[in-house]
C-alpha cells in the first residue's frame, strides 16, 4: 500500500502473479511488454479494483474495447487507440469486450537509464497527461503493432548475449520517438480544434481536482473547494458542471468511494479501520455513506467477487 491508501503493484510483483504465459509477455531490465487477450478474464480481472501500478505504461488497443477509469476520470480504449498512463495514475478497468491489448511497460530504473532527449518529448508528456486516450489512424496503430513484435523478438533472441542492452535500447527509442511523432501531431490538432474553449473555466477544474485529490479524505464540502479557489459556492456548482458533466458532490463521493473500493478489497484493514481513516464520524455513518453512493454495504463490497 502507498502514501495514499492505494494499493500499487510493481513490474517486478505483476510479472510473479503468473497472469500470462510465456508466450504473452517478454520482460528485461524494468521493461515490461505483454500482449492481453480478454479471453480469460483473469488476466483482466485484478484490474477491475482502482490501484496503481508504478510504471509508466503505453496500452494499443487493437480489437474490442476497454472501459476505465484514471484519476476520476472515464475513458474508452477503443481499436486504434492508444493510452498512456504514469505512475501515480490511480486505475481501475470497468468492463472490456473482446479485446486485443498490446502493453509497454517501463519502472523508474529502466526510465533513468533511458537514453532520451527529453526536452526533445517534453510537449508530448505533458500533452499526453491531459489527454492520455489517443486515438490513431489504422496506419499507425499497425505500425506500433509491428514494432512492438519486433522489439519482442529482439529480446528474446538477444537476450543474455553481448549488445543486447544496447539493442533492445536501440529498439525501444525507435518506438518511443515514432509514438511521440503520432501523438504530437494528435495533440497539435486538439489544441487547433479547442482554441474556443473556456480555458478559465479548465484552469478551476483541474485546480479542483487537484485540491480534491489532496484533502477528500477530510473535507468533502462545496465551500471548503470553492473557499479554497476564491469563488461562490453558486459559482463553484455550475462551473464543475459545466465544465466535467458532473456536479462537485459527485466528484468527492467518487474519490471517497473509490478510496474506499481499494482499501476494501486490497488492504488488511477492519470496516472500522478504513471508516477512521477517511475521516467518518463512526463506522455506522460510513457504511451508511457507502450504502448510498456504491448501493452496496462495505461488507458486502469485501465479501462478494467479482463486483466493480
Amino acid at each position: 500500500m502507498d502514501d495514499k491508501g492505494f494499493i500499487s503493484f510493481s513490474l517486478d510483483s505483476l510479472s510473479k502473479m503468473d497472469l500470462l504465459s510465456e508466450e504473452e509477455y517478454q520482460a528485461y531490465l524494468g521493461c515490461f511488454l505483454a500482449q492481453i487477450d480478454s479471453d480469460s478474464d483473469r488476466k483482466l480481472e485484478m484490474f477491475r479494483y482502482p490501484c496503481r501500478i508504478d510504471a509508466y505504461i503505453a496500452m494499443l488497443c487493437v480489437r474490442g474495447s476497454v472501459e476505465l477509469v484514471s484519476n476520476l476520470k472515464q475513458y474508452k480504449v477503443e481499436e486504434n487507440c492508444l493510452y498512456v498512463s504514469m505512475p501515480k495514475d490511480i486505475i481501475n478497468l470497468s468492463c472490456w469486450s473482446e479485446c486485443k491489448l498490446y502493453l509497454m511497460a517501463f519502472d523508474d530504473d529502466f526510465i533513468r537509464k533511458f537514453n532520451l532527449n527529453y526536452n526533445n518529448v517534453l510537449s508530448v508528456f505533458l500533452g499526453i497527461q491531459k489527454n492520455p486516450c489517443v486515438r490513431l489512424t489504422q496506419h499507425e496503430a499497425i505500425s506500433l503493432q509491428e514494432a512492438f513484435f519486433s522489439l519482442k523478438n529482439e529480446m528474446e533472441e538477444f537476450k543474455g548475449k553481448d549488445y543486447c542492452n544496447e539493442i533492445v535500447m536501440s529498439y525501444i527509442n525507435l518506438i518511443t520517438y515514432k509514438a511521440c511523432s503520432y501523438l504530437s501531431a494528435y495533440l497539435q490538432t486538439q489544441n487547433g480544434e479547442s482554441e474556443n474553449v473556456n480555458k478559465r473555466n479548465e484552469e478551476y477544474y483541474n485546480k479542483f481536482m487537484s485540491l480534491l485529490r489532496q484533502n477528500f479524505k477530510s473535507e468533502r464540502s462545496l465551500e471548503f473547494y470553492a473557499a479554497k479557489l476564491y469563488i461562490t459556492p453558486k459559482y463553484m456548482t455550475s462551473l464543475i458542471k459545466r465544465t466535467s458533466g458532473k456536479s462537485v458532490m459527485e466528484w468527492i463521493n467518487e474519490c471517497v468511494i473509490m478510496e474506499a473500493k481499494n482499501l476494501l478489497k486490497y488492504s488488511d484493514m477492519s470496516i472500522q479501520e478504513i471508516s477512521d481513516y477517511l475521516n467518518f464520524s463512526n463506522q455506522s455513518f460510513f457504511s451508511q455513506y457507502f450504502k448510498r453512493i456504491a448501493g452496496i454495504t462495505p461488507s458486502d463490497y469485501r465479501t462478494k467477487p467479482n463486483l466493480e
